[in-house]
């Protein structure tokens, strides 16, 4: 064998073997699933290692701005009801104008399709108003059932409430 023969070898397999280096390193690091790694969102993917943002929850149903028709014991309204993201958890939402009260904001949980308004006492116009309730989202239409209790008495309405 020639020396030549025995260099134009060491140089192949040099060359041989740092392409398998880059070839391994490139596929070591391209190894990554994307997906949703969120646990509480509905579509997380155990197998993903990279979030790619689109994790969605069951809150994000709820989020929008609904026009409502009311039925109270006092009587029957109509009035705008927007429903946004709450920052504290992926699970709660604000309801803003609940019951055509302006200045009201209330917290509520989601469950899937259902939506519960824990007893929480807020100022409207410098009175005190204990609002609950419980919710259900089907379709387009959010149908809420609460109670709104002023000095002991409660005015219990039905919101029958469409996503615009």
């Amino acid at each position: 064998m020639k020396i030549s023969q025995i260099n134009f070898k060491n140089i192949l397999g040099a060359t041989a073997a740092a392409s398998m280096l880059l070839m391994g390193a490139a596929t070591f690091t391209s190894c990554g699933k994307q997906g949703c790694t969120d646990t509480e969102a509905n579509n997380f993917d155990a197998d993903a290692t990279e979030d790619d943002g689109n994790c969605t929850y069951d809150r994000d149903a709820f989020i929008g701005t609904y026009a409502v028709t009311e039925s109270c014991a006092s009587g029957n309204y109509s009035y705008s009801l927007t429903i946004s993201e709450a920052s504290q958890n992926k699970v709660t939402v604000i309801l803003t104008n609940l019951g055509d009260f302006q200045s009201t904001t209330l917290s509520a949980s989601v469950n899937g399709g259902s939506l519960t308004i824990n007893s929480q006492t807020v100022d409207v116009s410098g009175t005190s108003v204990t609002f609950s309730g419980q919710g259900a989202l089907n379709g387009s239409t959010l149908t809420i059932n609460y109670g709104a209790t002023v000095n002991g008495t409660t005015d219990n309405c039905t919101a029958t409430c469409l996503k615009q």
